[in-house]
């Protein structure tokens, strides 16, 4: 094979076995040999920057309501897991900056944008995901650059 080698990227972590966008699916993906993570990242409504897919809480946490109308707290103190077979019921939904914590070599991050920005999406003919959300890949180990060294600041800004 000429030129790079193409990376694996575990979408949503292993979420075949584990309970999708949890630490738990993260840190499998890594253990079976994923050099990277696509994660999906929506802000609360208090500012807090959570991984999670969906605008509403309820496919995937024991909660309801939409992620950006809700405190951390009470995101935080849902069940990511319970819904899932399996013993995962104190799974929670991790803050971004948890799972950079667990050091893939690669992360795909969807940062989402609120649920109101996706249906003016869709009135306006344009694919919701690309009205609302911001799309990046961020690489922690660049060449020339030391293993562990963060190349990405928690500190992400929403734009309109």
């Amino acid at each position: 094979m000429r030129g790079p080698r193409p990376s694996i990227h575990a979408h949503r972590g292993d979420a075949a076995h584990f309970p999708e966008n949890t630490l738990a699916a993260f840190g499998a993906a890594l253990e079976t040999g994923a050099q990277g993570v696509e994660l999906d990242v929506h802000l609360t409504a208090d500012g807090e920057p959570v991984v999670i897919h969906d605008y509403d809480l309820a496919r995937t946490t024991s909660g309801t309501g939409l992620v950006h109308e809700r405190g951390y707290d009470y995101v935080r103190s849902l069940s990511a897991g319970a819904w899932y077979p399996g013993d995962f019921a104190d799974e929670r939904v991790p803050r971004l900056d948890e799972v950079l914590a667990l050091g893939a070599a690669e992360y795909e991050i969807e940062l989402k944008g609120t649920s109101d920005q996706k249906a003016r999406g869709r009135r306006g003919g344009v694919r919701p995901e690309r009205r609302g959300a911001r799309s990046s890949r961020v690489h922690r180990k660049p060449p020339g650059r030391a293993v562990g060294t963060p190349l990405v600041s928690t500190e992400l800004r929403w734009g309109s």
